[in-house]
């Protein structure tokens, strides 16, 4: 968490991810409800623009607490052929 080079890394494919949320259609975000879509795609537009009043603890709780929720979608859809 200290390190400004992981953190950049992490802020990056986190915005990556978010562009990519986006683009999944409706049925398939409404089979998800559990997953904050809206949250995650608005996070890009604070990580790319409010980059100096980001938490970077919060950052590190969302990776830690919400990607194991958000991969078990995307391993269920891929295993699904969406």
């Amino acid at each position: 968490m200290h390190d400004s080079m992981v953190q950049d890394a992490v802020l990056r494919r986190l915005e990556t991810l978010a562009d990519a949320a986006r683009q999944l259609s409706d049925e398939l975000m409404a089979r998800h409800p559990e997953v904050p879509w809206r949250s995650i795609y608005g996070f890009r537009n604070v990580a790319a623009h409010g980059y100096l009043d980001l938490d970077m603890g919060r950052v590190w709780s969302t990776v830690q607490d919400s990607l194991p929720t958000l991969h078990s979608v995307v391993v269920e859809e891929m295993r699904r052929g969406t």
